[in-house]
């Protein structure tokens, strides 16, 4: 796909690009389908598939909110980098930490941020993969800089009273955690009902659903 193309899609979407960043968009739809052919990252495998499934599906929650400038944000199970890197090219000084615990996929991301790397050296700002399970994350000193996170994201994971259990211990007293869910808000609204126990146990509480299913999970002090 022509880098044109890129441009106009995310433009449709009001998410206007600079040069910089619809050429780091296609450097990583290029390596993303290079890889999946080989790697099973994503089943979707058409570009504007990827554009508009994967890329601007990622950034929908900037629709809804304005991320803290420098804020400290942790991916957990990343997979092919949704939603953390798609966040990280729109909005570069974002402190981001891919965390993806399948070494294939972990390689794919250091691949492709090592590329950034090398394109964007003093625009990209920090980020780091973790290729380890989250709840390893608090004891590895290498990664502590991110840790108690601003903002945790997840995408189509595990039911929320699962993964509360190792998002919420990384994130910071009023620090938010994103979770993105599919499904109808009816389903999203039974799984909320079925978490309360766990998230009180932390000190959490739903604060918002955006849309139909995109949910923020705000931390107490």
């Amino acid at each position: 796909m022509e880098s044109t193309s890129i441009e106009v899609e995310f433009r449709k979407s009001s998410f206007p690009l600079s040069d910089l960043q619809v050429y780091q968009f296609g450097l990583y739809l290029k390596q993303l389908k290079a890889w999946n052919s080989y790697i099973n990252l994503t089943s979707i495998d058409d570009e504007l598939g990827i554009i508009h499934k994967h890329f601007l599906d990622s950034l929908k929650l900037l629709k809804f909110i304005e991320l803290p400038l420098a804020c400290r944000l942790i991916d957990i199970g990343s997979g092919a980098g949704f939603p953390g890197l798609p966040l990280k090219i729109y909005q570069p000084s974002i402190n981001l930490l891919l965390v993806e615990s399948v070494s294939k996929k972990a390689s794919f991301l250091q691949f492709v941020l090592a590329q950034f790397r090398q394109t964007a050296p003093h625009s990209f700002g920090q980020f780091e993969v973790l290729a380890d399970r989250a709840e390893t994350l608090i004891s590895q000193e290498k990664y502590l800089a991110y840790v108690p996170a601003d903002v945790i994201v997840t995408r189509y994971v595990a039911d929320i009273s699962d993964s509360a259990t190792y998002c919420l211990p990384l994130l910071q007293p009023n620090g938010t955690w994103y979770a993105y869910k599919s499904g109808p808000k009816k389903l999203v609204e039974k799984e909320i009902d079925s978490a309360q126990s766990v998230l009180s146990q932390f000190g959490a509480e739903v604060a918002d659903i955006y849309g139909e299913n995109l949910i923020a999970i705000k931390r107490g002090q």
